[in-house]
């Protein structure tokens, strides 16, 4: 029985998909229900955000001994335990340009580490809730300034999106510890 071209892309084509689209968050994913479930996995905390959620409580877990040792925070997964050890690496300032340096810092690790082309101010945030930190309220303002005055920013191919320049990663570089 010959296969019709109908046929040979639907087994070429990904077996799930997952899309998920509101004003702070857009994911796409195809692949393999494994692939596909385990960025679900990794982008849940996001998701509970984007929708309204309360995070879930996080329930003590029994020891070993007995006693009682806390689990783990749903954001402890292999994406924070990354950006983790990437932030650990780095020698970061207090006060007056902490903010900027650790704009700078997600952007670099997002696409010099992970390889993105380009990072958005929704990436940006993530990496900030990802870490349990607050949000910088003036997130565009700090943005503009990074690349206008500082440069150590360049435009992505879309509006809103951001890239490190030479300058950056320069920057960067001498931030990081041995």
């Amino acid at each position: 029985m010959a296969k019709t071209a109908e046929s040979r892309e639907t087994a070429e084509a990904p077996e799930a998909r997952f899309q998920f689209i509101s004003r702070d968050l857009r994911l796409e994913f195809c692949g393999t229900p494994e692939y596909v479930n385990g960025q679900v996995d990794f982008f849940r905390p996001a998701l509970r955000r984007a929708l309204g959620m309360p995070e879930p409580a996080a329930a003590p877990a029994p020891a070993a001994d007995g006693s009682a040792r806390p689990a783990p925070a749903p954001e402890d997964s292999a994406g924070r335990s990354a950006l983790d050890e990437f932030m650990k690496r780095v020698r970061t300032r207090v006060g007056r340009g902490a903010l900027q340096e650790r704009i700078l810092l997600f952007i670099y690790y997002l696409t010099e580490v992970k390889g993105r082309n380009e990072v958005g101010t929704e990436d940006i945030n993530f990496c900030f809730d990802l870490l349990g930190l607050e949000r910088p309220r003036s997130l565009a303002n700090t943005l503009g300034i990074m690349k206008r005055t500082q440069e150590l920013l360049d435009s992505g191919s879309r509006r809103g999106t951001y890239c490190v320049t030479e300058k950056g990663r320069e920057q960067v570089q001498g931030l990081l510890l041995g």
